[in-house]
């Protein structure tokens, strides 16, 4: 009987030496903060920031030190009206790399293909984040025909929807 418990023994050391250890997940659900919003979910993330939104089609795994870094999308959004046809999306590659203490996460996003930094933002779990958009009242539309849902604007073009919705970063930068 202790030569069968001293012949297993090897095996499974070698079994234990080769399998390979998971890195944890980082917590799932909504991580916000100022001008951010991330929604983490076992596939992958989506990720919003004022004037873009992105997305992460991996899990986000952090290492031993709390540190990760996954690649995903980076699309810009266009403020005002969209032309018909709409214009192709202004997509990037981007590498979102942070680190997690308990519950706060820094994270900076990078576009690979210009190697522009976007920001680092500073992240809170459960936090829905603050992404402030602008919403232009109804009134200042009826006041402003070129405005109005499939209209001609004045440099000729024709637009699809409303220019109702421009997002910004200051609530005084919004006025018509």
């Amino acid at each position: 009987m202790s030569r069968i418990r001293w012949a297993t023994a090897p095996v499974l050391a070698v079994w234990a030496c080769s399998s390979t250890p998971t890195m944890p997940s980082l917590a799932f659900g909504l991580w916000g903060g100022d001008h951010i919003s991330l929604t983490v979910a076992a596939a992958g993330a989506h990720v919003e920031v004022v004037g873009a939104e992105a997305d992460i089609p991996e899990a986000i795994t952090v290492d031993a030190r709390h540190q990760f870094s996954v690649s995903g999308t980076f699309v810009r959004e266009r403020g005002g009206p969209i032309p018909v046809p709409a214009p192709p999306p202004d997509a990037h590659p981007a590498v979102y790399a942070g680190v997690v203490n308990g519950e706060t996460m820094t994270m900076t996003v990078q576009l690979t293909d210009t190697q522009t930094m976007i920001g680092a933002f500073t992240l809170t779990r459960g936090s829905p984040g603050r992404l402030v958009r602008c919403l232009l009242p109804l009134a200042a539309l009826q006041n402003k025909p070129s405005l109005s849902h499939n209209s001609t604007h004045s440099s000729g073009g024709r637009y699809a929807i409303p220019c109702a919705f421009a997002p910004c970063s200051r609530q005084s930068a919004c006025s018509l």
